[in-house]
């Protein structure tokens, strides 16, 4: 299936209205990474393995909320808070997706034995922070503009794929494939 914006979109404007931004930095962060888990864990790589857990959720969830806490969200447009929550935002992604395996669901080729699929670059940094910081009533374009910066650090996220393949005395390591996910 792949990774669905739209999933993500929705869970996150479902739960905006109990716990905004504003709020709790805590109860926010936690209720945003639960949906980002559900929408990431239909991530599909190259070879369309999916992942196999994600260990760091709690870790970026703490991130997020502590730099939340530091920076006075309702009403702000602050370019440097902005900045800093983009980066929080951008690093806790990073956090999340460090070191997530894929599983080894299909073989790369009917010649070829995939032996693992790992995150090797874990996303880029959301580059328009400033939206995120715009306090809004309406919870459906809240949602959109979270899910965006979201899905498009996901859409950044890289897995290697290492294998062997047949060699003229047995197999070999075959090269490593490097792709995003999808």
């Amino acid at each position: 299936m792949g990774l669905v914006k739209s999933d993500l979109k929705s869970d996150i404007a479902s739960f905006l209205s109990d716990d905004p931004p504003s709020a709790s930095a805590s109860a926010f962060s936690t209720s945003l990474f639960e949906a980002y888990e559900s929408y990431a864990g239909d991530a599909e790589d190259i070879s369309m393995d999916k992942p196999l857990g994600f260990t760091a959720t709690p870790a970026a969830t703490s991130s997020l909320a502590a730099v939340m806490d530091g920076i006075n969200i309702k009403g702000t447009t602050n370019a440097s808070a902005a900045l800093t929550l983009g980066k929080a935002l951008g690093n806790s992604l990073e956090t999340f997706w460090t070191g997530v395996l894929f599983g080894l669901t299909k073989p790369l080729s009917p010649m070829n034995k995939e032996l693992t699929a790992a995150v090797t670059v874990p996303g880029l940094v959301p580059s328009a922070a400033i939206s995120l910081l715009e306090a809004t009533e309406d919870f459906d374009i809240a949602a959109s503009v979270w899910a965006d910066a979201m899905d498009t650090f996901a859409k950044t996220v890289q897995v290697t794929i290492t294998g062997m393949m047949p060699g003229p005395s047995g197999p070999v390591p075959a090269p490593p494939i490097t792709g995003p996910i999808t």
